[in-house]
């Protein structure tokens, strides 16, 4: 059966029409730009759903290690390592048109060997802001072997045929039950590569920079502490009181004794 609108709703419809849909989220934030514009005289509520908890699948050196252990196909290996040093999304890396994916894909002129950068162009990434990051030694030297007699505009990323990587799906679950890490998703690489670069003592504008992350809360939920973190704060924790319980009392002695010094020589001085 065919729904009915009434005249209202076509009214209504026609009032929305003219508010843009750029940077225009959701038809909630058409109705307060509507209602902000003096188009309409109410404005309906659209309560926010909850947001869900932050995935916790990241990829430990240990694990990574596995992975490109078992990844013998080149494409494979110089995929993993790009994601999981740069944070890279999988659409900035192989054409991908299908849901939050999406993307347009590395080719090769993308990649300047001379001045050892990635530049992804702008309005081809999620945030359509450019970025270009310096290579470092291993991706390097797999990015040299991936574009290695590749026209400009090859992809970067493909099998020994020159076709290009578009899904690998079934390639992955294999890697993964290999790595024996089952469950782990691709984009983990991403959140793994974030945590990573702030465990090294990389500023986290730099960070965001280099991931495309433009606010905090989605940067704050991939930089999220693990058990192995917790432990090495502990390890810190008990290192800073073995330090106290073997330095701290001769510090406390060795003030004390200075402040005593320094209240005599005020004594002497006022006795003069």
């Amino acid at each position: 059966m065919r729904r009915r609108h009434s005249r209202n709703t076509h009214v209504l419809r026609g009032c929305l029409r003219d508010i843009p849909l750029v940077s225009v989220h959701s038809d909630g934030e058409r109705f307060k730009l509507a209602y902000k514009a003096g188009k309409i005289q109410k404005c309906r509520h659209f309560p926010h759903l909850k947001e869900s908890a932050p995935r916790t699948g990241f990829v430990e050196e240990s694990e990574y290690n596995k992975l490109a252990k078992n990844a013998p196909e080149l494409w494979l290996r110089a995929l993993l390592a790009t994601a999981y040093t740069f944070g890279f999304r999988q659409g900035e890396l192989i054409p991908t048109k299908h849901g939050r994916k999406r993307g347009p894909g590395l080719r090769a002129k993308q990649v300047d060997l001379m001045k050892r950068t990635i530049r992804l162009n702008a309005g081809e990434t999620k945030s359509d802001e450019g970025r270009l990051v310096k290579l470092t030694n291993d991706v390097y030297t797999l990015l040299q072997a991936c574009i290695f007699g590749r026209k400009a505009d090859d992809y970067v990323f493909t099998r020994k045929n020159g076709q290009p990587i578009l899904d690998f799906p079934e390639r992955w679950e294999k890697l993964t039950v290999a790595a024996e890490c089952p469950g782990l998703l691709f984009h983990d690489l991403r959140r793994s590569g974030v945590r990573n670069m702030i465990r090294r003592g990389i500023p986290e504008v730099v960070a965001m920079k280099i991931s495309g992350h433009k606010t905090r809360d989605v940067f704050d939920r991939y930089n999220i502490v693990s058990e192995a973190d917790l432990a090495d704060a502990a390890l810190k924790i008990e290192a800073g009181k073995q330090l106290w319980a073997e330095n701290g009392q001769k510090c406390a002695e060795m003030h004390q004794k200075q402040a005593m010094q320094n209240q005599s020589e005020v004594a002497g001085t006022t006795a003069n």
